[in-house]
């Protein structure tokens, strides 16, 4: 499993500013709710009151993970082969 935590505009669903959003990539569409539940009792604990953010479970291989990975938003899980950002010389 791996999360990221991108800020996305959802076009067409709403008008509004774009929003925090808490994407967790799970192994696939059969364990959301399971994750879900999981996940959304420990999110009370540690989100600050006031604070609202969607979370949005995207099974491995859909269509919009390219794009959050690419948003370099990752804050949990493997990262791949990835080059240090100073490291700009090697």
């Amino acid at each position: 499993m791996e999360a990221h935590l991108p800020v996305m505009v959802s076009m067409g669903v709403s008008s509004g500013p774009a929003r925090q959003v808490l994407v967790l990539v799970i192994d696939g569409p059969h364990k959301v709710e399971e994750v879900m539940q999981s996940v959304g009792p420990k999110l009370v604990g540690i989100v600050p009151a006031g604070l609202y953010f969607d979370v949005m479970p995207l099974p491995e291989g859909h269509k919009y993970l390219a794009a959050v990975r690419k948003s370099e938003s990752q804050i949990f899980g493997a990262r791949g082969k990835t080059k240090a950002w100073w490291r700009v010389w090697s």
